[in-house]
């Protein structure tokens, strides 16, 4: 089966236009890759609406612009581990996946997708990444029955970029290390407001 993955970036708003570049471009994709499934993920971060997931905000927008278009939702995650792991869940790993991302996120989605979604090990992963950069090319992943697609932000300054290798980090050592994960989501609970 082919599933497409989009990663969500907060409550999306139509006035945000490179969010809605982002979400066009994912269902365009995925339309003319015939994906069977497309798994929106992204829960309730914000505290003004906050009966309402950063999915479900998507899911209505794809369902406006395409309602022909099979939306599934993931909205129980407060990270980007969590998006992957909670959607591990609804997927076989010897389906066809694409997960499309912020390219300022883009080596921990490798990661953490390599990890959850194809069940690889530290080791395993570590290599995989490394012999894709090795290349130093600016280029979406590949490996096996996986891909990893960014969408570049045009508005990302060097600081939030810098920000997030941060962040980056931590989801990735999170993995190997629950408590870890567990202060991450503490946090974000506390920087969202719930």
């Amino acid at each position: 089966m082919k599933i497409n993955i989009l990663l969500c970036y907060g409550n999306f708003e139509k006035s945000n236009e490179e969010y809605r570049q982002y979400i066009e471009m994912v269902v365009k994709e995925s339309l003319e890759n015939q994906a069977e499934k497309l798994i929106v993920c992204g829960g309730n971060t914000n505290n003004k609406t906050s009966n309402i997931s950063e999915a479900e905000t998507v899911r209505d927008y794809i369902t406006e612009i395409n309602p022909d278009l099979k939306v599934e939702l993931e909205d129980q995650s407060l990270t980007t581990s969590q998006n992957l792991e909670f959607v591990s869940k609804k997927i076989n790993p010897t389906d066809q996946i694409t997960v499309y991302c912020d390219l300022a996120r883009m080596a921990k989605v490798i990661w953490l997708s390599l990890a959850y979604l194809l069940h690889k090990n530290r080791q395993e992963t570590g290599n995989i990444l490394f012999d894709f950069s090795r290349e130093r090319k600016l280029k979406h992943f590949n490996f096996e029955n996986l891909s990893v697609k960014y969408f570049d932000f045009p508005s990302r300054d060097k600081y939030l970029c810098i920000a997030q290798t941060f962040s980056s980090l931590l989801e990735v050592e999170a993995i190997y290390d629950r408590s870890l994960e567990d202060k991450i989501t503490s946090q974000r609970r506390t920087d969202f407001g719930i």
